[in-house]
């Protein structure tokens, strides 16, 4: 079907702004107009203009009486940026098609009933499963109020989690790059005292995120590597941990949350549910077998990789 054509071009648009749109969905607008394509956009970074106003802008007058495609639903609201569904209505749009509905409360379907309420006509579900598994991480948060996690670890030929470092140049770079798409990179306490990882992104096309390390007595050294000033960093640990080691940390500039304690270490689940509420739409578990065993234990991971294989080892879950 030529709307499945229009929308897999979306799709391909929507992924150029990985990864600098996070926590905002990849977003991207086709205008089309007696088959052929007249404009394009797309979300390139947060807090910039939207894919479908860019698309719009692009077109000009041409948009009168065109078709618009999008793989997520318009917004309705003012944000970092107005509403796109104005910037529809004003151009003279004739027809939406829309791949997913927004699971973000504000919008949910109120920017559809705004177009149909403005005489445009809206066809949704185009390509739509497709689209939802591309903002997968969008979606886990705005449904959930949790992060969408994602253990990784080195894996051995046996399926064993590696205590050493096995992984080759390619899945290195494959590493930096994913950092780079998750709004905080975690690790262990056990992880940094031993390994020292700066966890930055230092590829080209890559970004640097928050770090987080999961440090119930707040017990790492002051001289690691994580206290570098190339990424935030927060410290999570509990209200066991001493307050001149608290202090210091923060005296580093790096943060501190105080997460609820489970079987004497950190409550993980208390800790999503706190980065939740901040706005941390995604992390990125990559902290050694003893923290990896831990999210897997409570089932608090979306996904799983290991070394160079770079697949979920079991189907996602529904969100």
């Amino acid at each position: 079907m030529k709307e499945e054509k229009f929308m897999q071009k979306c799709l391909k648009l929507a992924e150029k702004g990985r990864p600098f749109v996070s926590p905002n969905p990849m977003v991207g607008a086709v205008v089309e107009k007696n088959g052929k394509i007249i404009a394009c956009g797309f979300h390139a970074r947060f807090g910039r203009e939207h894919a479908e106003t860019i698309a719009l802008k692009r077109a000009g007058k041409a948009a009168k009486g065109a078709q618009l495609f999008v793989n997520l639903e318009p917004c309705c609201h003012l944000g970092k940026q107005p509403p796109c569904t104005q910037a529809i209505i004003k151009a003279g749009i004739k027809k939406v098609v829309v791949a997913t509905i927004d699971p973000n409360p504000l919008i949910n379907g109120k920017g559809v009933k705004e177009l149909k309420k403005h005489g445009i006509v809206v066809k949704t579900g185009v390509l739509e499963k497709e689209a939802q598994e591309l903002n997968e991480k969008f979606f886990k948060y705005k449904k959930t109020g949790l992060p969408f996690v994602l253990v990784k670890n080195a894996i051995s030929a046996n399926r064993v989690l590696a205590g050493k470092k096995i992984s080759g140049k390619k899945s290195i770079q494959k590493v930096h790059l994913l950092r780079s798409e998750f709004d905080a990179i975690l690790a262990g306490a056990n992880t940094v005292i031993k390994d020292n990882p700066k966890l930055t992104a230092r590829f080209k096309g890559t970004r640097n995120t928050l770090r987080m390390i999961v440090d119930s007595r707040a017990k790492i050294p002051i001289d690691s590597k994580v206290f570098d000033k190339k990424a935030p960093t927060i410290i999570v640990c509990t209200k066991k941990a001493k307050k001149n080691r608290v202090k210091k940390i923060v005296q580093k500039g790096a943060g501190i949350l105080i997460a609820k304690e489970k079987n004497g270490k950190v409550d993980l689940k208390n800790m999503l549910l706190q980065l939740g509420k901040s706005g941390v739409s995604s992390v990125l578990v990559e902290g050694g077998a003893q923290i990896t065993k831990s999210f897997l234990k409570e089932k608090l991971e979306t996904g799983f990789v290991g070394n160079d294989c770079w697949v979920t080892l079991y189907p996602q879950k529904k969100f």
